[in-house]
């Protein structure tokens, strides 16, 4: 698997994760007919969101560099 494979898998499950948390999250609220969210969630959702960024960033710097 070349470093670019890598690259896109790495933001393909980050983004995964995202929206299956997302899902969670609408899924409990619903449950329980909260109006807010968990804030574990929102945790959950912030720290993916960083790690989002960052595997976008390397995603995009394999692409226009190529290592």
């Amino acid at each position: 698997m070349t470093k670019l494979e890598q690259a896109q898998r790495q933001v393909d499950l980050i983004n995964h994760a995202i929206n299956t948390l997302k899902e969670c999250m609408a899924e409990e609220r619903k449950m329980f007919h909260d109006k807010h969210p968990d804030e574990y969630y929102q945790q959950a959702l912030g720290r993916l969101d960083v790690k989002k960024v960052s595997a976008d960033a390397y995603l995009y710097r394999i692409k226009v560099i190529g290592r």
